[in-house]
């Protein structure tokens, strides 16, 4: 299944992790605006949770391309696992970063600390899709460098 495989370049990561904080700060400004909580908050909630849902997909996507992908056989169950990995590193992504925002006293919204396993799901959902996106962009990128 290598032809699966994603080949994504430290510089790659680096963008990722950049855009992942800049996106999840302005979406969680957005959101802590329109509840009239701190921006201040708001922006470094989301970029902590930026970080965390990139730090995350970055060590699932390591673990799946090093020691899972080279056991599957079937393509459906390749994209089946993968989808899984990215799920679960949204979710653990939102769950660490809901640790580390409750650790240094920051505000989180009532509605967040009430509902977390809908945000957390909510949050793994996102990151899949998100992740496909990226997926189908550095597989656009390889293909077009090999030829």
């Amino acid at each position: 299944m290598k032809k699966f495989e994603l080949h994504i370049t430290w510089e790659d990561w680096i963008f990722i992790i950049f855009i992942a904080v800049i996106f999840s700060s302005l979406i969680s400004a957005l959101i802590y605006e329109s509840l009239n909580l701190s921006l201040i908050d708001g922006i470094i909630n989301g970029a902590i949770l930026g970080f965390c849902l990139a730090l995350f997909s970055f060590s699932f996507i390591t673990i799946n391309n090093k020691f899972i992908l080279p056991r599957i056989k079937s393509p459906f169950v390749w994209w089946i696992v993968s989808a899984f990995f990215s799920f679960m590193a949204g979710m653990t992504g939102f769950f660490l970063a809901f640790i580390i925002n409750r650790a240094f006293d920051l505000v989180i919204p009532d509605k967040v600390i009430e509902r977390i396993e809908f945000f957390a799901i909510i949050s793994g959902i996102l990151n899949y899709i998100v992740g496909l996106l990226i997926y189908l962009f550095v597989n656009m990128k390889s293909k077009k460098t090999r030829t």
